[in-house]
């Protein structure tokens, strides 16, 4: 079982390099095929992760919405242990990327802003879901907030059809939203639906990325060069971000050997 070899593995060995064998193939084959097998070994095994029915990831409930989301309920629809599936997929995605692998590109692209650690924004929810962004961006534009009667609370429904409210900040559900606190109200709201309902999900799956190339490395990207270089099989052009003299992915492979890594600042 692919999880758990690769969940018994030491983090150094997570640096070597994986010789990927087929069954009944001579050396020759196998120095010739070996960047195929390696490459569909990982499409495998991320397109099993995301499938739908594994109950870790979700799509979005809208036709015009692109890339999976995290399943906030993956503890009840998958009903093992999902949070070492999601660092198992961490694992994979950071080897692959350092390994000079492509995987495919399933997840909602707002998700590649936690890997180097942007800060997440307004925008982001128009990723998640254009609608629900349009009808808060709509808020701006209310005559009177308070008709509305809305509050910091958000309503979540969970797998058995039962509806929950959920406190954006404590005592959420005694503050009204007005327009002297309207845009605390977004900045709250974007957290819990991007980031804090998915939070032991996102965190395994982190972990496991960094697990194989620490964050300070990541760090140093825009979050659209990560995705290139997870999604892609080449590399995105070298920006002074991290260095102008080699590609991203030599830039990783010895930075991850240096003692001393690269980092930049999160405002």
């Amino acid at each position: 079982d692919s999880m758990e070899t690769i969940m018994s593995l030491r983090q150094e060995r997570l640096h070597m390099e994986w010789k990927f064998v087929i069954e009944d193939g001579g050396e020759e084959e196998m120095s010739r095929h070996e960047i195929d097998v390696a490459q569909e070994w990982y499409a495998l095994v991320m397109s099993g992760l995301c499938d739908l029915n594994m109950g870790l990831w979700r799509s979005s409930k809208r036709k015009d919405q692109t890339g999976l989301l995290i399943n906030p309920w993956s503890g009840i629809a998958h009903k093992l242990d999902d949070l070492k599936y999601f660092r198992f997929m961490g694992r994979i995605m950071g080897k692959a990327v350092f390994d000079g692998h492509a995987i495919p590109n399933l997840i909602n692209s707002y998700l590649y802003k936690f890997i180097v650690g942007c800060p997440l924004n307004l925008g982001d929810l128009r990723k998640f879901d254009r609608k629900y962004y349009t009808t808060i961006q709509k808020l701006d534009e209310a005559d009177d907030l308070g008709a509305l009667h809305l509050n910091f609370t958000v309503t979540e429904e969970a797998p058995s059809g039962e509806k929950k409210s959920m406190e954006l900040v404590p005592g959420g559900k005694y503050i009204k939203v007005t327009m002297e606190n309207l845009a605390d109200y977004k900045k709250k709201l974007v957290s819990y639906i991007l980031y804090k309902r998915i939070r032991p999900q996102l965190n395994e799956l982190l972990r496991g990325i960094y697990e194989v190339i620490p964050r300070p490395l990541l760090s140093v990207f825009e979050c659209h060069e990560i995705e290139a270089l997870m999604c892609e099989y080449v590399d995105p052009s070298p920006c002074g971000t991290y260095s102008p003299r080699m590609s991203p992915r030599m830039f990783l492979r010895s930075s991850c050997r240096s003692p001393q890594l690269p980092h930049r600042t999160i405002q």
